[in-house]
């Protein structure tokens, strides 16, 4: 008896400490799991779409050049630049500048995983923070860790230029909990700055107030300052974006409402079905070679979730025995069934469908790609209501005595989200495998490429890639001088269109009926070719390079290029270079690969698989 009594006596001296370890387990699986379900495979992700237009920017500079830079961002600010997001392009400059310098590429999609990685813990601690339930909390953020229905946040546009936004407005709302009033005002200060680098988060903070426990009754004046605040910044910053002319602000349509208005009303039910959606389908993407990290995952998933319902129910009150035990669960959870879930399940679905009332471009039915980032603030609001859900799953088979099978359930739940990020993955690596070999072929194909030369291929032949495809960005055309060292009389950084260096156009379907000018020569503008710069806008062929496939692989073509029944003699290959005689450029070791083997299967134009030639 004495023994036990001491035991139990000296037993809370030991309850902080493993409290401590607990929340560290949490943690650590927390970033595991962000890492496998977004980066595992990043050592062999390359760049896509709008990283070409800034990261092998960043990774060419100096510390001065990084210094000029940072000076500018100011006044970008002021005057409304970059689409009134001047933290956005300056975020992605910075950090791929910094990441180059500590270990290249990879160096940068790992300060990516860093940003995820706090969101995630962030996300954590708000929910720890306002509710009385850690196993809410945990599902929550396993739910935010692997949300399916953005599938392009390790891109790296993504990552280091709108996830900050993200982590600006969790740490606007932990600073507006505080219980202190200085530092709670500093909460407006962060949303400001989330707004300024991608204002989709913005809207969210409307909810803040719900997120402490206090009735909102007693808190009108305080939620009513609340939200005149965030109206007057939200006005503040749109007028500011107006005046400057900013045209997203400027130019906004009876079409953009429309869609804001139709994402409103469906962005929230596509987010549930599809989060829902992807479990299903990931039991049909199961790879052999990930088992052991599955059932890894699996098994962390499955103790930490069944420790803290062993934790709740050593907590529960001592039942009186005239009641069933049936009763008993029900009424031992009833405090957070009924107040504390129900506050939640009223903010995150608040958080949701406030996720989408900025969304004026992009449609809210494409849940694969890049465009996918449509549902980038969607992520906090689904998460917490999946949480919710957890809860009511756990609270249902603790009624009949079934938390073991519950926990197999949800644990079988979130394995399976985590089959479906690697999944994406997968497509990130054919995507970047794609993008080096077409390079690949394009150099040892052109090794006579110079000053002003055009090369010309049909963007119908490029592969494609379901969840980033390799080849479709606005900067194609200024890829070969991140490739190369071209000589600087060829360059003109002020105007993208007047530097002559060498020059990859993809042509856009129906290019036929329009590259022909009335002069004769051949058009290359917009109309003709996928890329946000062009020039030269009319040329002869004499330095034009046209690549045509013959049975699935890229080659180079020699006859005459045909339109409209009027030949134009090509720039014939008499260079005594296997590859163009140029220093290589900061991208030259990632999309060129010389020992790639046989090259990428080209698609086949017609429609009976004949080969695409011009």
């Amino acid at each position: 008896m004495l023994k036990v009594s001491a035991s139990l006596k000296s037993a809370p001296r030991y309850q902080p400490a493993l409290a401590t370890v607990k929340e560290a387990a949490i943690l650590m699986l927390l970033a595991v799991i962000t890492w496998c379900s977004r980066f595992y495979y990043s050592s062999e992700f390359g760049l896509y779409y709008e990283d070409y237009g800034r990261i092998p920017v960043a990774m060419g500079w100096t510390w001065t050049d990084l210094w000029d830079y940072v000076l500018h961002i100011p006044g970008w600010l002021i005057h409304m630049d970059y689409e009134g997001r001047a933290l956005h392009p300056g975020l992605i400059h910075i950090l791929s500048f910094i990441g180059n310098r500590i270990g290249g590429l990879q160096a940068i999609y790992k300060i990516g995983y860093g940003i995820a990685t706090v969101n995630t813990i962030l996300f954590y601690a708000l929910l720890r923070r306002t509710s009385s339930q850690p196993f809410f909390a945990l599902t929550s953020s396993l739910a935010f860790a692997l949300f399916p229905v953005h599938t392009s946040q390790a891109f790296l546009t993504i990552s280091l230029g709108i996830l900050p936004a993200l982590t600006l407005f969790l740490v606007a709302c932990h600073l507006y909990l505080s219980d202190n009033v200085k530092t709670s005002r500093l909460s407006y200060g962060a949303i400001l700055a989330s707004l300024l680098c991608y204002e989709k988060f913005f809207l969210l903070f409307l909810v803040a107030p719900l997120l402490q426990k206090a009735p909102l009754s007693g808190r009108r004046r305080e939620v009513i300052r609340h939200v005149a605040i965030l109206v007057a910044l939200l006005l503040g910053v749109t007028l500011l974006r107006k005046l400057n002319g900013e045209s997203r602000v400027s130019e906004l349509g009876l079409t953009d409402l429309t869609n804001a208005l139709i994402s409103i009303v469906l962005g929230p039910w596509i987010t549930i079905g599809t989060f829902l959606e992807r479990a299903v389908q990931a039991v049909g993407l199961l790879n052999q070679q990930w088992l052991g990290l599955l059932l890894a995952a699996f098994l962390a998933i499955g103790l930490s979730l069944y420790s803290l319902l062993l934790v709740n129910r050593s907590n529960q009150p001592i039942f009186s025995k005239s009641v069933s035990l049936k009763r008993n669960r029900f009424r031992a959870g009833r405090s957070f069934l009924f107040n504390d879930l129900a506050r939640w399940a009223i903010a995150g679905t608040a958080m949701l469908f406030l996720a989408y009332p900025l969304n004026f471009l992009d449609s809210v039915f494409i849940t694969t790609g890049r465009t996918s980032h449509v549902h980038v603030a969607a992520v906090v609001g689904a998460s917490i209501l999946c949480g919710c859900g957890c809860v009511l799953v756990d609270s249902l088979a603790s009624a009949y005595q079934k938390r073991l099978a519950s926990t197999v359930v949800l644990s079988t739940f979130f394995t399976l989200l985590l089959v479906f990020g690697l999944t994406v993955q997968q497509d990130y690596i054919t995507s970047k495998q794609y993008q080096q070999a077409f390079w690949t072929d394009v150099v040892s194909l052109c090794p006579d490429m110079t000053q002003d030369t055009i090369i010309l291929v049909n963007n119908q032949v490029l592969p494609q890639v379901e969840q980033i495809n390799p080849l479709q960005t606005g900067h194609f055309a200024k890829v070969l001088g991140y490739i190369y060292q071209f000589p600087e009389s060829w360059l003109n950084f002020e105007d993208e269109s007047l530097s002559r260096q060498p020059k990859v156009y993809r042509l856009k379907h129906g290019w036929r009926n329009k590259i022909l000018s009335e002069e004769g020569l051949l058009h290359i503008n917009e109309d003709i070719v996928a890329t946000r710069t062009v020039s030269p806008d009319k040329i002869d062929g004499s330095n034009l390079i046209v690549l045509e496939t013959r049975n699935g692989a890229l080659s180079r073509r020699t006859q005459p290029f045909i339109v409209k029944n009027r030949q134009f003699p090509l720039k014939q290959n008499n260079s005594e270079f296997e590859v163009p005689p140029f220093k290589a450029g900061v991208l030259h070791k990632y999309l060129i690969n010389r020992s790639h083997g046989a090259s990428v299967r080209y698609r086949s134009q017609r429609p009976n698989g004949g080969d695409r030639r011009f």
